[in-house]
């Protein structure tokens, strides 16, 4: 008679795929409105410490976002114009499209806080 050997028994730890939670390797994902604005404001610091925005482009956007944190109602339509505002100075070069995109990304998130949660 023929003998097989045995299968070899399964790894006892899952592999690192099994994971089922999402992956944010590379990228911290605010869970705030709050966290949102201090990433806005920060994204807003490199890019004028870089000389990309001028001082008082930079000065508006975040007087924006402050008057959004100060009023919770409307927050959707505050947060839709104030994208429309971003997209329009990269249109007009007064901001460059990649600091554009990225306050356009943190401002989606926002967006999301406005229609989900109100106590922020």
């Amino acid at each position: 008679p023929t003998t097989q050997s045995p299968t070899p028994a399964a790894p006892s730890s899952p592999p690192p795929t099994a994971s089922t939670a999402p992956s944010t390797v590379g990228q911290q994902l605010p869970v705030s409105f709050r966290e949102v604005s201090s990433e806005f404001a920060a994204v807003l610091a490199t890019a004028v410490a870089r000389r990309d925005v001028d001082p008082k482009t930079a000065e508006d956007l975040r007087d924006d976002l402050a008057d959004l944190n100060r009023r919770t109602r409307d927050r959707a339509e505050r947060v839709a114009d104030l994208r429309d505002h971003i997209a329009e100075l990269v249109r007009r070069n007064r901001l460059p499209a990649q600091t554009g995109a990225k306050l356009d990304s943190l401002l989606a998130r926002a967006d999301a806080f406005s229609t989900s949660r109100t106590d922020d």
